[in-house]
């Protein structure tokens, strides 16, 4: 099982590549902006993403709205991290991303390994 994670900050990235390599079918491949992680998903197709709201290049909100206007990443599960909750416009970003049943708002300061666990247990293939 593949996890994108896209986040302009390093140490996002590293904490989360950390906590999903815990898991023992979990791999991980990361980008550093939302046009970089399209490219990524278009060629390595991961099972779930997580991704940063704002970025640099694409953001994650601009990313979701690319996703799901492709069939073939329609579904893909979709986890948007922020801290950004406040300004009206996030307020908006964030509200429509959470009526997506595909996809996740998800705290930064709520990036802990049992709510990963939750969440890689919604794509892990069932045997």
């Amino acid at each position: 099982m593949l996890a994108l994670i896209i986040d302009d900050e390093s140490s996002m990235r590293n904490v989360l590549v950390a906590q999903l390599s815990t898991f023992d079918d979990v791999q991980t491949t990361t980008a550093h902006n939302g046009k970089e992680g399209l490219a990524k998903v278009q060629t390595e197709m991961p099972n779930v993403i997580f991704s940063d709201l704002n970025m640099p290049v694409m953001d994650g909100y601009t990313l979701w709205q690319k996703l799901r206007e492709l069939p073939q990443t329609q579904t893909l599960l979709f986890v948007l991290i922020t801290s950004d909750n406040r300004s009206p416009e996030s307020k908006q970003k964030l509200d429509n991303i959470t009526h997506d049943p595909g996809a996740f708002v998800l705290a930064k300061n709520n990036v802990t390994r049992r709510t990963l666990a939750e969440i890689i247990e919604r794509v892990r293939p069932k045997p």
